[in-house]
């Protein structure tokens, strides 16, 4: 007998020892099957979101192509920003096209008689920042993307962070690279993001889509109100050519150079905003416009999720 109740424990534990075994095992390929699931939602809705993102390019470059046929047909200039909404599904989809030399660019640095420019931009947007010390950060700046005089001076403070690096000493693939720039605190980079990029060279500034403060950066006397009052002229009457705008009083009063202004861009950005429920992507399409028998051709440059 005692056998017998021996047999039914040993009957009991075996059985509760498969059963243990069979939850584990169906508990790890429901795991794995969700995993799965997952991954493959995520491959989905990443494959739609780079649809999504080509339709938004596309788009953009149309628009610059038709801006091309208006120009030729009625001698006006390239109007933007253009922003346009769409929905597809369950997500939001917001283009927006901007003439990136309408910014100041970073790159333009690399000659160091645009550091005065750039100095005359850090104290715009931060006036507290008196014009030396501007002038002081500018220099660190072209020394991050050439090789200055104070290459080693600047070096040593790079290497003596709690995560060291070193300079570049190239240009700037992105304007997020200015936080790392010796004095260039979070607060003082976010003042001057809506101001600059990063461009693949030297440009120079559309007068029809600059913002105040950067035809600020172009001149010893502009004030923001006169800067301002450019842009009000031009909301009427785009500047058809640079020899149009350095007629005007406000700039004979206040020069700006002619070698460092245009009305016609080569370089725009294209911003992809995707808003689903409880998420948001942005995504940037840098484009060079070049001419080919005096038809525009449109060449996607770069394409990031950071700003460039």
């Amino acid at each position: 007998m005692k056998s017998l109740h021996k047999q039914q424990g040993a009957a009991i534990i075996i059985a509760l020892f498969v059963v243990s075994l069979v939850s584990i095992a169906s508990l790890q390929m429901m795991l794995r099957l969700n995993n799965n699931m997952d991954r493959t939602a995520l491959m989905l809705n990443t494959s739609q979101n780079r649809y999504y993102v080509d339709g938004s390019v596309a788009w953009g470059m149309e628009q610059l192509n038709n801006n091309w046929k208006m120009k030729k047909k009625n001698q006006l200039v390239d109007l933007l920003p253009i922003q346009i909404k769409n929905s597809m599904g369950n997500t939001l989809i917001i283009s927006r096209i901007d003439d990136a030399q309408g910014f100041f660019n970073l790159n333009n640095l690399t000659d160091t008689k645009s550091a005065t420019d750039f100095a005359r931009l850090i104290h715009a947007v931060q006036p507290k920042i008196d014009f030396k010390t501007a002038t002081t950060l500018a220099s660190c700046v072209v020394d991050w993307i050439t090789n200055n005089n104070n290459y080693l001076e600047n070096n040593s403070y790079y290497l003596t962070q709690d995560e060291p690096y070193r300079q570049p000493h190239r240009l700037m693939a992105s304007m997020s690279e200015l936080a790392l720039v010796k004095g260039f605190n979070l607060t003082l980079f976010n003042l001057l993001k809506p101001f600059i990029i990063a461009l693949p060279e030297s440009t120079l500034i559309n007068i029809n889509s600059a913002k105040a403060a950067v035809f600020m950066s172009l001149s010893d006397t502009l004030s923001y109100d006169s800067a301002k009052n450019i842009l009000l002229h031009r909301m009427h009457a785009p500047f058809i050519s640079t020899q149009q705008f350095m007629q005007l009083d406000i700039i004979k009063n206040n020069p700006i150079p002619e070698d460092k202004i245009t009305v016609l861009s080569e370089y725009f950005l294209i911003t992809t905003i995707l808003k689903t429920a409880g998420h948001e992507s942005t995504f940037y399409t840098l484009i060079k416009r070049t001419f080919k028998n005096n038809q525009p051709i449109e060449t996607i440059l770069n394409q990031s999720k950071e700003s460039l």
